[in-house]
């Protein structure tokens, strides 16, 4: 077994919404902003339906607008994009900035146009 250091442990843990991994990970000095050997933060690893993780992630000082390096989206665009309500709710919470661009220039909005369970979320935020 090879060691992994705290991100890539922290990153797996978050991938597979292992909350209890998460949180002693933080308790032992993992930094939610460290991208892990795939380049990528936490955040941008979440599993995606789990808000309890991803506020778990935003509490510890999580940038919710990290873009991913390879497509430009971020974890709010992911999140609005299948549709998940309760994480995209936590994501704005903690200032997931809405008018974040990918690259290919769409936004948000243009994410969640599509997504009635979304637009309804945000629409009572």
């Amino acid at each position: 077994m090879t060691y992994m250091d705290l991100s890539d442990q922290l990153c797996n843990a978050c991938a597979t919404g292992n909350l209890l991994e998460i949180i002693t990970l933080l308790q032992n000095g993992a930094d939610v902003n460290i991208k892990n050997v795939f380049n990528r933060t936490a955040i941008q690893v979440v599993k995606l339906g789990d808000s309890r993780v991803i506020e778990t992630l935003l509490q510890a000082g999580a940038n919710p607008n990290v873009p991913d390096p390879s497509c430009g989206l971020t974890v709010t665009h992911d999140a609005a994009r299948e549709g998940f309500v309760d994480s995209v709710r936590v994501l704005l919470k903690y200032g997931a900035d809405v008018n974040m661009a990918d690259e290919r220039g769409r936004e948000l909005n243009d994410l969640i146009y599509f997504s009635t369970p979304v637009v309804c979320a945000l629409n009572i935020l």
